[in-house]
């Protein structure tokens, strides 16, 4: 019996250690202030500007603004609140379709690694902490869909 619990006391702690971890990680990167320093800062990240054309309708328009906006790199906030709400119990129901957008044009492929959002961010928050948990789910979530699990 002492063995068991042993066993047991030790295997509750390693749970509760992970979980505590898990925690920090999600409130270090909580602090969000949707400043827009991050994007001020990022050298891929550029401002999309659509002109409308002669003979153009509004439908037209809005498809054409919504294809150039998905080409173009999302930026840290996003990519940072994806990581938040994927890290969320609720949030890891719809985690999937957050981590395809991750992954679709414009996504995580597109940073530069260049970490000048993390070095501007007034919160400090650890955004390129961010980028690799976004970047380990992105992968873990390419090979399960390359390899069907």
């Amino acid at each position: 019996m002492t063995r068991l619990w042993i066993l047991f006391t030790r295997l509750t702690a390693m749970w509760f250690a992970e979980e505590q971890e898990a925690d920090h990680q999600s409130h270090a990167v909580e602090g969000e202030l949707y400043c827009g320093c991050c994007l001020e800062a990022c050298p891929q990240y550029t401002k999309v500007e659509v002109q409308r054309e002669a003979d153009e309708t509004s439908e037209q328009l809005r498809q054409r603004e919504d294809e150039a906006f998905d080409r173009s790199f999302s930026g840290a906030h996003s990519m940072n609140q994806a990581v938040l709400m994927n890290s969320h119990p609720t949030g890891k129901m719809t985690a999937t379709s957050r981590i395809e957008a991750m992954v679709a044009q414009g996504g995580i492929q597109n940073c530069g690694k260049a970490a000048n959002c993390q070095a501007v961010c007034p919160k400090e928050i650890p955004l390129m902490t961010s980028w690799g948990r976004a970047g380990r789910a992105a992968t873990l979530h390419t090979l399960k869909t390359l390899f069907g699990t």
